[in-house]
């Protein structure tokens, strides 16, 4: 299907957990990568399952921030 543009203006993107990882280990920063005038951003259910299951160590605290 093609894009089509929305009435508000805003491209819809979602990023699902490998992305996301990867997004983390380039240090990109989705505010300024993304802006939220021209993107609306979104993630599948199952990364708000995997965000829990993330241990609770230092190392780990950036990635599920």
């Amino acid at each position: 299907m093609a894009y089509r543009t929305r009435t508000h203006g805003r491209i819809a993107v979602t990023i699902d957990s490998n992305v996301w990882d990867l997004f983390h280990r380039l240090d990109l920063r989705l505010s300024t990568e993304l802006p939220n005038n021209r993107f609306l951003l979104f993630i599948p259910r199952e990364i708000e399952i995997e965000i829990v299951a993330i241990p609770a160590h230092h190392d780990k605290e950036a990635l599920k921030t």
